[in-house]
C-alpha cells in the first residue's frame, strides 16, 4: 500500500470517528435540566440525533437544544412545565413530534422552521387553541390533536 493511500485512509477513519463523537448515538431520555445541560456539554457540536429524543419531567429550558437541527426518530416532550418551546427554533427535520400533558404550553412558534415532519401528536395541552395548531394539522399526515377534552384527527 502506498504511503499516500495510508494517509488518506487514516484521515478518513479519523474524521469518521470524530464525527461519531460529535453526536450522541441511539435514543436519549432526559428527565432533568441538569441532564440536558450535561448532554450539551458532552456533545457541544451536535446538530443531529438519529434516534429518539424524549424530554420529560423537570426540564424548564430547552435552549441547550438550540443547535439541534434534526431528530431522525421521535421527539417526545412529555409533562414539561414550559409555556413555549424556545430552544427548538433551529430544528428543521423531525421524524415524528409528540407533545403530551404539558398544561402550560401555549406557544408552538419555535417549531415554525420545521421543513420535514412525518407525524404530529398533541395531547392534553389545554392552553393551546385550535388556531395555534391549525396549520400543523392541515399539512402533516397522521396529525392527532387533543387540546383538552376535544380530539381532532386528520386522515393519513
Amino acid at each position: 500500500m502506498s504511503n499516500l493511500f495510508r494517509l488518506w485512509l487514516l484521515a478518513l477513519l479519523s474524521s469518521t470517528t470524530l464525527s461519531a463523537q460529535d453526536c450522541p448515538s441511539g435514543s436519549l431520555v432526559i428527565h432533568s435540566q441538569s441532564e440536558l445541560e450535561q448532554i450539551r456539554q458532552d456533545f457541544p457540536n451536535s446538530t443531529h440525533l438519529e434516534g429518539d429524543l424524549t424530554l420529560r419531567d423537570s426540564i424548564t429550558d430547552l435552549r441547550p437544544l438550540a443547535p439541534l437541527r434534526r431528530v431522525g426518530g421521535t421527539l417526545r416532550l412529555t409533562q414539561l412545565s414550559l409555556s413555549h418551546l424556545t430552544g427548538l427554533d433551529s430544528l428543521r427535520e423531525v421524524g415524528q413530534l409528540d407533545i403530551w400533558e404539558s398544561p402550560q404550553l401555549a406557544d408552538l412558534g419555535a417549531l415554525s422552521g420545521l421543513d420535514s415532519l412525518n407525524g404530529l401528536h398533541l395531547f392534553r395541552l389545554p392552553t393551546l387553541t385550535s388556531h395555534d395548531t391549525e396549520r400543523h394539522q392541515r399539512h402533516i399526515p397522521g396529525t392527532q390533536i387533543q387540546l383538552g377534552r376535544a380530539h381532532l384527527r386528520t386522515p393519513d
